[in-house]
């Protein structure tokens, strides 16, 4: 199989992680430690590798199944299809309320006005495209997360001489849980994944390889932009670093920075609805216009009763839904592994079952300590 190939999946897996989230994580680290939030990055990273490995042999154990909710319904029966379509569900419409809330205040540094009218303007762009079913804009969500990362290394190699030492040290011990939420979300990307199997064609060294070097990638380009940004902005690090990032380097980087952000985030709104459509459609049995309301109802329910903090919708999402998430495939992961339709032999991972009691033990753990820390 041609290298290219091989790359081609990295950045699937690359691309489906990397978006909106990782522009949280710099507020976190500023107010929790900065070092405290690497190592987060760092360590929730390798245990997320961990669970992409899982998630890659429970594809390769299951025939014909190439999406979570189906590993649930196959292996943990209708009630783990249930709980993980909820799951999902509860994650899309988290996502998209931070999303709302996030272009809101990128269009608004930009642009002017205020935050909520951009916010309005937001969630209605996002209904009119997915009312209408124009499919054809979530192609460039690819393009916008590979914009993501060059504007990561372009911040880098821009804002690197201007990072303050005084700015990197610090540690408080109130905050210590604030950014497993934040960066456990910003590192998720479980539903790529199971299509890295057709994409390969059952080439089990190349999945993992993928898998390993598409999580990797995002765990260095996170930790690259928190040191940046929180090393330049310091403790005026704003919820949305991009913005207080702009004001630090000026209008140009203002513009570009925030634009590609706000793409970032409004190609992301529009495949996450997307896909929360097709969940009521096809999982829940819901006609396509009730499939579209309840699609973007509750995140803009949720908005209009005042919810206006980006930071922490993403680490409640996090702390709770993603965790849960996690866990769940665990589980799968040991079913599969005694009851998978196919044996695969160079894939399969050594002491696979002790691995994904280690990272049940770690999301339960950590996601109930983040939440209690989250609303202190």
């Amino acid at each position: 199989m041609p290298q290219n190939q091989l790359f081609k999946g990295v950045t699937l897996l690359t691309g489906s992680i990397i978006g909106a989230g990782v522009f949280a994580i710099p507020f976190v680290a500023a107010r929790a430690g900065l070092w405290l939030t690497v190592f987060y990055i760092v360590a929730l990273g390798l245990v997320m590798l961990t669970m992409n490995l899982l998630i890659g042999e429970i594809a390769l154990r299951t025939r014909a199944v190439r999406f979570l909710s189906g590993f649930g319904a196959q292996y943990l029966g209708r009630w783990g299809k249930g709980i993980l379509l909820t799951t999902f569900l509860f994650l899309a419409w988290s996502a998209m309320l931070a999303y709302m809330i996030g272009e809101g205040q990128t269009w608004s540094a930009i642009f002017g006005g205020h935050p909520d009218v951009w916010s309005y303007f937001f969630i209605a762009l996002v209904a009119a495209v997915v009312f209408f079913d124009l499919k054809g804009v979530t192609r460039v969500e690819m393009a916008a997360s590979t914009s993501v990362m060059m504007l990561i290394i372009l911040l880098a190699l821009v804002a690197g001489p201007r990072v303050q030492a005084v700015n990197l040290s610090g540690l408080n011990f109130s905050k210590l849980f604030l950014p497993y939420g934040v960066v456990l979300f910003a590192l998720s990307g479980f539903h790529a994944v199971p299509h890295l199997e057709g994409f390969f064609h059952g080439h089990q060294s190349k999945i993992r390889a993928a898998i390993i070097w598409g999580s990797l990638i995002p765990i260095i380009l996170f930790a690259l932009f928190t040191i940046v940004a929180v090393g330049v902005t310091g403790l005026n690090t704003t919820e949305l670093a991009t913005v207080g990032l702009g004001r630090a380097l000026g209008t140009g980087a203002m513009a570009i920075g925030n634009l590609i952000a706000g793409l970032a985030m409004l190609t992301a709104g529009i495949s996450v609805a997307f896909s929360t459509k097709r969940l009521f459609e096809w999982d829940v049995g819901v006609g396509r216009e009730w499939a579209w309301v309840l699609t973007l109802a509750a995140p803009l329910l949720i908005f209009i009763l005042g919810v206006r903090s980006f930071v922490t919708v993403i680490g409640a999402a996090g702390a709770v839904f993603s965790s849960l998430e996690a866990i769940l495939l665990a589980i799968i992961y040991v079913r599969a592994r005694r009851h998978g339709d196919i044996e695969p032999h160079r894939f399969a991972l050594a002491h696979g079952e002790i691995l994904a009691a280690a990272v049940i033990i770690v999301f339960a753990i950590g996601g109930g300590l983040s939440l209690l820390q989250l609303f202190k």
